[in-house]
């Protein structure tokens, strides 16, 4: 398929700066995919614990599935705070992806390289190969990870439907009219912070939490005051976010044909002092962070 996308990212109400931050970024381009290839990343997390001597190839013969032909374009901000040089208004950039190796032209990076010692043109890199030396060596550290059960465990957690619907959302708006075809539109919406307050959840995550800290080589327990802590950080933390997500899905060929993502997160650093104990700061107002993201996918 083609497909175009927009991605905007704007921080404002930023502490110390009178002025909002935006970026953006807007590509297009063309990809394909060897389905089959690319099967065998849908085992489930049991499949998978059973199957990690075979990762590394499952892993190369995945990335060696897709091809891609893809232009970047990247609009910086141009009121950062300390910047000596001043950024450039807008860098382009081209990506290729063949059997396995990733390509990238540097030419307009290079242009801003006043140094010189950048190369120019395109270059590879063996992506797939990569990876699969990569995961070779760490299989057998993998597999032997203290939370890598645990890990496993939560992946199990998200991959089930009762649990995950008691925090998603959706809704069926109306449909519409898609490159000549019916297609249906799906509103999806998080509750993040009720997830990070569920029991479940926080029971799962305390469980990482110490087993990470026993593989570090730490003999201590965090307390449960501790404990409660951080359980704390994470509800309050995404209080404020709202982040909702809209598909356009194709009735007679069940295409994705649009996929758009909206955030707006109310970071509220007071509150998330006061989960560490902290009173006697300054009063501050709350971050804005705000992210738009809309990708169309069309000549299948």
């Amino acid at each position: 398929a083609a497909f175009n996308f927009q991605f905007d990212f704007g921080m404002s109400n930023i502490p110390d700066f009178d002025e909002n931050i935006n970026f953006s970024l807007m590509g297009d381009g063309a990809y394909a995919l060897d389905q089959a290839a690319l099967s065998p990343l849908m085992l489930s997390p049991t499949e998978l614990m059973e199957n990690m001597d075979k990762l590394p190839q499952i892993l190369e013969d995945a990335i060696k599935a897709i091809s891609a032909d893809a232009n970047f374009v990247l609009t910086l901000p141009q009121n950062l705070p300390d910047m000596d040089t001043p950024l450039p208004s807008k860098v382009g950039l081209s990506v290729r992806m063949v059997d396995g190796v990733g390509y990238v032209n540097l030419e307009k990076l290079a242009e801003l390289d006043r140094s010189g010692e950048m190369p120019r043109g395109w270059i590879g890199l063996d992506l797939a190969g990569l990876v699969r030396q990569a995961m070779a060596q760490q299989s057998d550290a993998f597999q032997n990870m203290p939370n890598m059960d645990m890990s496993m465990d939560m992946m199990s957690m998200f991959a089930n439907p009762e649990f995950i619907n008691r925090y998603l959302t959706v809704t069926r708006a109306e449909d519409s009219a898609v490159d000549g075809q019916q297609a249906a539109t799906f509103n999806m919406s998080f509750d993040l912070a009720g997830l990070f307050s569920d029991p479940a959840y926080q029971e799962m995550l305390l469980g990482q939490i110490q087993s990470m800290m026993g593989s570090m080589g730490s003999s201590e327990d965090l307390s449960q005051s501790d404990l409660d802590m951080v359980m704390k950080l994470y509800s309050t933390l995404f209080e404020g976010l709202d982040f909702t997500m809209t598909q356009t899905i194709g009735l007679e060929d069940f295409y994705v044909r649009e996929t758009k993502m909206d955030m707006a997160w109310v970071l509220d650093l007071n509150s998330i002092g006061a989960a560490f104990g902290e009173t006697s700061s300054p009063k501050m107002e709350p971050i804005n962070l705000n992210m738009n993201f809309q990708a169309g996918l069309s000549q299948f």
